[in-house]
């Protein structure tokens, strides 16, 4: 998971696992890096070793996983214990994170184009927000 994660430009920047008191469930979170834009993307991820749960990767900017069985995400594998599951992660993980990439560039072009603005435009802007309560007065620089 960690080389397709990185392939795509994807840094694992935090990261939290934990098992049940029996040991026999496994979940976790993975927050990740893009250089494609300030974005936190998330991986659940959850594994029983009593096979009471299926392998589950959960994937996007938002997703939630809990000991109770919760499990839930933008995109989300589901796979049975077989002996073709270890396989076909890699594959399945790669159909999801590929386009996420194409996703993140674009956003980040649609989002962060640079604009440049005269003081005159930016000033207006700037009181624009204020007025509309999207910033208080501690934000407006005085010069």
């Amino acid at each position: 998971m960690r080389y397709t994660l990185g392939f795509f430009s994807h840094e694992i920047a935090e990261e939290h696992h934990a098992i049940t008191p029996d040991g026999a469930r496994y979940f976790g979170m993975l927050t990740l890096r893009s250089n494609y834009g300030d974005y936190g993307d998330l991986v659940g991820l959850r594994n029983s070793h009593d096979k009471t749960v299926p392998i589950g990767i959960a994937f996007r900017s938002r997703v939630f996983v809990c000991d109770n069985l919760a499990f839930m995400g933008d995109h989300v594998i589901r796979r049975k214990h077989t002996v073709k599951a270890k396989r076909e992660l890699p594959g399945l993980l790669t159909e999801i994170v590929q386009p996420l990439q194409i996703e993140r560039i674009r956003q980040n072009e649609k989002i962060y184009r640079r604009i440049r603005l005269d003081d005159r435009a930016a000033d207006h802007a700037i009181l624009a927000m204020y007025r509309e309560n999207i910033i208080g007065v501690q934000r407006i620089g005085m010069s």
